[in-house]
């Protein structure tokens, strides 16, 4: 995705690589002079993102002609599931084996959360809320989002590993408890 080329916005022209590797620099520098300066030392990676987005605009990287090409504020397209078509049980199959990566995925991951969390509360010798005792309401509250997405045509729901990680090098694991 550094390249361009993934979005089928370049060729992976040398321009592409040197802002992502000036973005990626400005947030690790961040990460490592902003931590433990209050708010700000919370937002490595937001602020490398806008160290990226500057760096874009003057390499023709950004492109300003679609902002006032489009409506300032649009409905959503929603779309409901077609039973009769010939492509009905790709879909179903595919919604499916996403269904299935996902589940144990967000399990592993809540329960990484509360290790984070635990170990945080321990450093401060506070109470350990235990968050892995909620895997089972997970559990059955993901198979219902993943109900619902596919009652309105949508995918499967998924988390990010990478907000994890993100919860580590920040340590704001959440804003109003820690």
């Amino acid at each position: 995705m550094a390249s361009g080329v993934a979005g089928g916005m370049a060729t992976g022209a040398v321009n592409w690589w040197l802002v992502a590797i000036v973005t990626l620099l400005a947030a690790i520098l961040f990460s490592v002079y902003l931590q433990g300066k209050g708010f700000i030392g919370m937002l490595p990676i937001l602020l490398g993102a806008i160290v990226g987005y500057i760096i874009a605009i003057p390499f023709g990287l950004v492109n300003f002609s679609v902002i006032g090409s489009s409506a300032f504020i649009t409905a959503p397209h929603i779309t409901f599931p077609v039973f009769n078509d010939p492509l009905t049980l790709t879909v179903i199959f595919g919604v499916g084996i996403m269904a299935i990566a996902t589940i144990p995925e967000s399990t592993a991951h809540l329960y990484q959360i509360s290790l984070y969390v635990d170990h945080l509360a321990e450093e401060q010798k506070r109470e350990k809320p235990g968050l892995s005792k909620y895997i089972g309401l997970n559990l059955m509250l993901d198979g219902l989002d993943d109900l619902i997405n596919g009652i309105f045509g949508s995918t499967a729901g998924t988390n990010y590993g990478e907000n994890n990680s993100l919860m580590v090098i920040t340590r704001n694991y959440s804003g109003p408890c820690c």
